[in-house]
């Protein structure tokens, strides 16, 4: 995934922290069709999430998740979905969360 006339890709990875964005731009017009980011859970005070968040009630964007829920930019909201995701499950217990998988629906 690399940069061209149409996207921008950017990431920043440590031992530390490891979030990722990357825009798309419509062909013709050059505007942006897409934006999306990638935020890591365990980074101290969640500024890369929070600084989106900004960015969001900025320009009046609404926020979806991976399952096409719609979000408003407001963290209280944001962090609830995180909360029920699958990733946020298994960063809190990989055991559980692998055990558990195939009985969602049992």
């Amino acid at each position: 995934m690399g940069n061209d006339k149409t996207s921008v890709n950017w990431k920043t990875y440590s031992k530390d922290v490891d979030n990722d964005a990357a825009i798309y731009l419509d062909e013709e017009s050059l505007t942006i069709k897409e934006f999306s980011f990638r935020a890591d859970l365990r980074e101290n005070n969640l500024a890369f999430l929070k600084n989106m968040i900004e960015l969001g009630k900025a320009n009046e964007w609404l926020f979806f998740d991976r399952n096409g829920k719609l979000m408003n930019p407001n963290f209280e909201e944001i962090i609830i979905n995180i909360q029920n995701s699958n990733a946020y499950s298994f960063i809190n217990d990989p055991i559980k969360f692998i055990e558990n998988i195939g009985n969602e629906n049992k």
